[in-house]
């Protein structure tokens, strides 16, 4: 309990006795938390890498902790935490190669000052004195590999954790963080926790640790005293004497969809009907670098319809009922499977000139199933889900993103596969316009790629490299696209255009980098187009950069065959759409034109240097409830932002926009119905907002500039403006 204060009638309290009465409370509830051990973190203030990876971390929250002196030390909102310098603004830089250092992060417990007053001295003073926190980091000595020292804990702070730094590093990443001293919350230690070992007959011990000691030393003891007896235990379990025939073990079939045998042996027979399709896979798992034999009389029950030896020879695949398919000597992965015991000598020789040494020789009944059931598990997992590495990179299976989906998209309709996904590494090269566009031909797709990959289109397009097709749930992600050959300006739309969209729903392009490094002049290449005649709903095109192009960079264009094509409930956020502002380029290109369209957000996305308007909404067909807010858009050479035509409910706030050449205007608005609010428009050649359409909102925009400009010109009647 706190210590009290007896307050008395008409007691003159002074500021001390008053303060010590806080005092006695905030000590008890500390005392409390020590005496019970509450001391440590207890959720949160986890380390991570920060995304994308710098030199600093995250903490996630909310998180409550207790120091050694039972103080709480809280905070909600998740932190991040520089660590390229300590608490006394010092740099945590490792100086020298072949060094190293320790940095540490830890939890302090604050006070917040709030409400200042002003006290009857005329003093200033914090009437409130909030619980608070502190995040402290503190850097060791510089010191060579391996022989860093950690910065001590300390009495008053709580470890989150230890980050190894090394000589011209930039990134922490989450392999750089140890928790192993992190000074978390535990409620009590197996010694602190009592034992009633008294109906024991042999472990003794007060505590749960005693216990658990004295267990252990009697299997040590039971493991010398009886040395024969464990021996013979080993070499059963170890297939080393007394083995069990394959039809005295057991199998557990209820995950498997076609083996039903209850034993080892009738398994294996079940595999002999069904192995075809079992031989199939591995290669295709493997990426047709395996090699496997055996031959039909060897009398485990397991026919491979190899007819000899001979048949394998080095650096070849068999596949049952097909030619012998040669492969390079050092792409050969060895993997021999023998249902009895058999001789290998002639299969161990056709290893000899240089191939990779065989991955498993199984010669037994009872390692053959083995080998089944592992290949089953395979199966189970590659139908559900299959990770590929595409490009120049030695890890990689595909040199060509093309090739890795027309065989993916092979084998699921083979194998009944669910998602893919597929990491590019180093270059990829796209040098084949035969294999072009990359076509998706079914949904569940993730593409990301690695850093310092890129996805590079070597030919000129005649199509679009990437299209979406009547497919759904498709993710594209950090991918870097180069250009090295150019397009020649074109009449027609899609091929001049990277990704293309028709009946697809729910596509994410996210952290897309475009641009062309070939010559100025070359090249006639958009972002993004969208099919006149079909609908695609459900975009996000986020954090995106699309620069030196020379067409549109999203295009949803008007239907020329009668038909309903839309855009539907889509967002462009937080990207940059610059068209190139020499050479060959598709007249006139607009940053971002939607033609048709309903439920489109454009957020905080620059678009510049266009030579028509930045952005197109509306035409001769119906856009309706397109958004366009926080953007910026600079020197175009048509309008800032238009809602033209049948144009309606749409909305453009808090945009900035200048650089408009004569003699188009900062926002023309010739639909209706539409809010135009708040924006910012500068150094236009001619007015703010121009105005023909009806029963459109025109209020506190900010205009200036200089010739015609006037601000807003209302030629229509029924607006309502801020002329």
């Amino acid at each position: 309990m706190a210590d009290r204060r007896d307050f008395y009638f008409r007691q003159r309290v002074t500021e001390g006795e008053l303060d010590d009465a806080f005092d006695g409370l905030e000590n008890a509830l500390w005392q409390l938390a020590e005496d019970v051990g509450m001391v440590g973190i207890i959720a949160g203030a986890t380390p991570t890498e920060n995304a994308p990876p710098d030199l600093s971390i995250l903490l996630d929250g909310p998180s409550t902790s207790y120091d050694k002196l039972g103080r709480r030390v809280y905070f909600g909102a998740q932190q991040t935490v520089d660590c390229s310098i300590d608490e006394n603004g010092v740099s945590t830089a490792v100086a020298n190669p072949g060094n190293e250092r320790w940095v540490s992060v830890f939890l302090e417990f604050d006070r917040v000052l709030a409400d200042e007053r002003v006290d009857g001295a005329s003093q200033q003073v914090w009437f409130e004195r909030n619980e608070g926190f502190q995040i402290v980091v503190r850097q060791g000595a510089e010191a060579a590999a391996g022989l860093g020292v950690r910065p001590a804990l300390d009495s008053g702070l709580l470890l989150v954790g230890d980050i190894l730094l090394t000589n011209g590093q930039v990134q922490i990443l989450n392999g750089d963080i140890d928790t192993t001293r992190r000074e978390a919350f535990v409620v009590f230690s197996a010694a602190q926790i009592s034992a009633s070992t008294g109906g024991f007959t042999v472990i003794g011990g007060a505590t749960v640790q005693a216990a658990l000691a004295s267990a252990d030393a009697e299997l040590a003891s039971l493991q010398v005293a009886d040395t024969v007896s464990i021996s013979r235990m080993d070499d059963h379990v170890n297939g080393l004497a007394e083995r069990h025939p394959a039809t005295d073990v057991d199998t557990a079939v209820g995950g498997w969809s076609r083996l039903s045998g209850a034993d080892t042996q009738a398994a294996l027979d079940e595999v002999d009907a069904d192995l075809t399709g079992l031989e199939e896979l591995l290669v295709q798992h493997f990426g047709g670098r395996v090699i496997y034999g055996g031959t039909p009389t060897d009398g485990g029950g397991l026919n491979l319809n190899v007819g000899a030896a001979s048949y394998i020879s080095n650096g070849s695949v068999y596949k049952p009922g097909a030619q012998v398919v040669a492969l390079p000597d050092n792409d050969v992965t060895w993997v021999y499977f023998f249902t009895s015991s058999i001789s290998t000598s002639g299969f161990a020789s056709s290893a000899s000139s240089g191939a990779a040494a065989p991955i498993a020789k199984v010669t037994t009944v009872g390692g053959v199933i083995t080998e089944i059931v592992d290949l089953r598990i395979i199966m189970d997992d590659f139908r559900k889900a299959v990770t590929v590495r595409v490009g120049s990179d030695n890890s990689a299976h595909f040199s060509k993103l093309s090739d890795a989906v027309a065989r993916l998209e092979e084998w699921r309709s083979i194998y009944t596969l669910v998602d893919y996904e597929v990491e590019l590494v180093g270059v990829v090269a796209e040098s084949d316009a035969a294999k072009l566009p990359i076509t998706f031909l079914s949904s569940g797709w993730r593409i990301r790629g690695l850093t310092n990959s890129r996805l590079e289109c070597q030919v000129a397009l005649t199509t679009p490299l990437i299209q979406f097709v009547d497919v759904d749930d498709i993710v594209i992600e950090d991918v870097d696209i180069r250009f090295t050959t150019g397009t020649a300006p074109s009449a027609a739309g899609q091929e001049r255009f990277t990704f293309y969209g028709s009946n697809a729903d729910r596509v994410v392009l996210r952290r897309i980098t475009q641009y062309e490094f070939v010559g100025i002049g070359e090249g006639v290449h958009g972002f993004l187009f969208f099919d006149e005649t079909k609908t695609c709903d459900g975009w996000l095109v986020e954090d995106c950069i699309f620069t030196d192009g020379r067409d549109f960079a999203v295009q949803v264009p008007s239907p020329n065959t009668g038909g309903q094509g839309v855009l539907t409930n889509s967002v462009f956020r937080n990207c940059r759409f610059q068209q190139h502002s020499n050479g060959a380029r598709w007249i006139p290109t607009h940053g971002i034109a939607f033609y048709e369209g309903a439920d489109i957000l454009v957020d905080n996305c620059e678009i510049r240097d266009f030579d028509s308007s930045g952005v197109t909404v509306g035409n001769v067909d119906a856009a309706r409830r397109v958004r366009v807010i926080n953007c910026r858009v600079r020197d175009v050479g048509g309008y800032g932002i238009t809602f033209q035509g049948n144009a309606q409910q749409c909305h453009a706030a808090h945009n900035d926009i200048s650089g408009v050449v004569d003699p188009d205007d900062g926002f023309y608005i010739s639909g209706d119905y539409n809010f135009v609010g708040f924006n910012h428009i500068a150094a236009v050649a001619r007015y703010g907002v121009n105005v023909p359409g009806q029963w459109n909102v025109i209020i506190g925009n900010q205009s200036r500039g200089t010739g015609n400009n006037i601000g807003v010109n209302n030629t229509a009647a029924n607006n309502a403006d801020d002329v």
